[in-house]
């Protein structure tokens, strides 16, 4: 072929265009994120605005190269660039599809590897290398794995980028999808559903309490869900609690084995979950029921308001219930059901719902057992003139916010350590610790959680409630890594408390307290109730409310842990 003058300039142009531009020479290139928290930005520089963030084991496939920063495909199609320092660029090979269900991956090539996560079918895999019968593979959300080589079928797109689109809900970095039918109700007041199970991942839309949505399957702590235009979405299971029918399909699924109609609207239920059964109350409101437990007897009763002709009398000796009697008193029902072993009950009543849920458990199986929980008593720290801080003052009969806090915190310790969790103190009545000293009590010993108890107080007028704070900024790798279980203790102890204490709802927020940011293990701060307003101080200043405080505390607590 017979290069002209005109088509030699014209290729030297081309050529040139590409040097200044960036040429796309990395195909069949794709890159894991290697920084905690990196920016995407619209160009190749620093001077581009930031498009988005992404993480650390994160998969894109690279499109350009411009000087030191790559242009990638990002998750949702678009495309942005990154800075080289924060890739680690791997050459694809093939490409393969997973072609099981619930497949180990592994951090070596051999199943005498740990297995770090699970993928399945249809999921699509780049491979950088082979060895023996094993692929290296980057696995979208755990990065770097190695798979079994005849657990995949190969692609015929050899050598060519792939965008990686698929959805992390075929990536299980923590436990098995669980395939689910049925439907879950709204138990937060106004709930996020995400794009993916995490909660960095993109809001979709947002559902009430009360809503009903299908599920599809659950992982970890989320439910996929269908909504009501046909889209999917992720919701964390402490927002929900499923309804009759909705059942995981393997054998630890619960399932309904007593349905008993006590009145009209209002029927008592026993489920079997495998392990331990509970009781179901639908139709009463809190104050319509009383639960007494007589320990001599083995025995539950349930005091039921309204008047029923319901009779009944029978067994369930594969759940230890050795004796169920149902019989109308007055104007109540009585429930009394005895077991086959030393028992102990908890109770989760989901309040617009009218839904009592009553766990029933071993007295010696105690559910806190082993864990370790640090309490502070909000402040009491001892001041240079050796006065202790009070915290706020009630408005009306100043009582001391740190004498509440610490009441608060001794009924919460006896709560827990009945039911076998190690309770450790920042103190007992006054400190010398700062605020990041008492954190660090938490960090020394590894604890599960750090709980701070406080009560609240503002200037302005109507203002009263109970509220609960986490922190867990992305920017942070260690407190942002934390996100879901620090949100998580925080929304589950603040939805324990509202139940029981009964004030103002105001809210799961967050916000840069010393001992949040301080702590490396889970963390929350609890606003119990304001010293501001005149009903709430009196409240805070009754033993009887600082008790349902600590149990709903405790609840919640529980509830984390369950």
């Amino acid at each position: 072929m017979i290069i002209t003058p005109q088509k030699r300039w014209f290729l030297y142009s081309l050529i040139l265009i590409f040097l200044l531009i960036g040429v796309p020479v990395w195909a069949g290139e794709e890159g894991v994120v290697k920084g905690s928290v990196v920016n995407i930005r619209q160009g190749p520089g620093t001077t581009y605005k930031v498009v988005t963030q992404t993480k650390a084991g994160q998969v894109f496939s690279i499109l350009e190269k411009s000087g030191s920063w790559l242009k990638i495909r990002l998750h949702n199609g678009q495309d942005g660039w990154i800075n080289k320092d924060y890739l680690e660029v791997n050459t694809v090979q093939k490409q393969v599809t997973v072609n099981g269900t619930n497949i180990n991956v592994r951090k070596g090539p051999g199943t005498g590897y740990a297995a770090i996560g699970k993928v399945q079918s249809g999921l699509l895999l780049s491979v950088y290398e082979e060895k023996n019968d094993w692929y290296r593979v980057n696995v979208p959300g755990l990065g770097q794995a190695w798979i079994a080589n005849w657990l995949t079928t190969q692609t015929t797109q050899n050598n060519t980028p792939t965008n990686n689109t698929t959805p992390a809900g075929n990536t299980i970095p923590a436990s098995d999808t669980t395939p689910m039918q049925g439907t879950i109700t709204i138990t937060g007041s106004t709930v996020n559903i995400r794009q993916k199970n995490t909660l960095d991942a993109p809001v979709v839309t947002k559902v009430n309490a009360g809503d009903r949505l299908s599920v599809l399957s659950k992982q970890g702590d989320w439910y996929q869900v269908r909504l009501a235009d046909g889209s999917t979405g992720w919701i964390a299971d402490w927002l929900a609690i499923p309804d009759n029918g909705t059942t995981p399909s393997r054998s630890d699924q619960e399932s309904e084995v007593l349905i008993a109609p006590i009145a009209e609207g209002k029927t008592f239920k026993i489920i079997d979950t495998g392990a331990r059964p509970i009781l179901v109350l639908e139709g009463w409101n809190s104050t319509e029921y009383k639960i007494s437990t007589r320990q001599e007897t083995n025995s539950i009763v349930l005091e039921l308001q309204g008047p029923s002709e319901r009779n009944y009398e029978g067994k369930l000796t594969r759940l230890g219930i050795n004796n169920i009697k149902i019989y109308p008193q007055a104007d109540k029902a009585i429930i009394e059901m005895a077991f086959a072993y030393p028992i102990t009950q908890s109770v989760n009543y989901i309040g617009n719902l009218k839904v009592t849920r009553i766990l029933v458990g071993t007295a010696e199986n105690k559910q806190l057992s082993g864990k370790v929980i640090v309490l502070d008593p909000g402040h009491a720290s001892v001041q240079s003139g050796g006065w202790l801080d009070p915290g706020a003052l009630g408005k009306t009969t100043g009582l001391k916010e740190k004498d509440v806090n610490l009441s608060i915190v001794f009924k919460l310790k006896t709560l827990l350590e009945a039911d076998g969790a190690r309770v450790v103190l920042t103190h007992a009545g006054q400190t010398y610790l700062s605020l990041a000293e008492r954190a660090q009590v938490a960090n020394n010993i590894s604890a599960n959680i750090f709980v701070s108890i406080h009560s609240n107080f503002s200037d302005g007028n109507n203002i009263s409630g109970h509220s609960t704070y986490y922190y867990a900024p992305s920017s942070d790798p260690v407190l942002g890594s934390q996100r879901t279980s620090r949100q998580k203790l925080a929304t589950l102890v603040q939805r324990e408390m509202v139940k029981t204490g009964g004030r103002n709802d105001i809210g799961v927020l967050q916000a840069n307290f010393a001992v949040l940011r301080e702590t490396t293990v889970p963390s929350i701060l609890v606003e119990t109730a304001f010293l501001s307003d005149k009903t709430e101080e009196s409240l805070l200043g009754s033993d009887a409310y600082r008790q349902k405080l600590a149990e709903g505390i405790y609840n919640g607590i529980k509830a984390y842990f369950q």
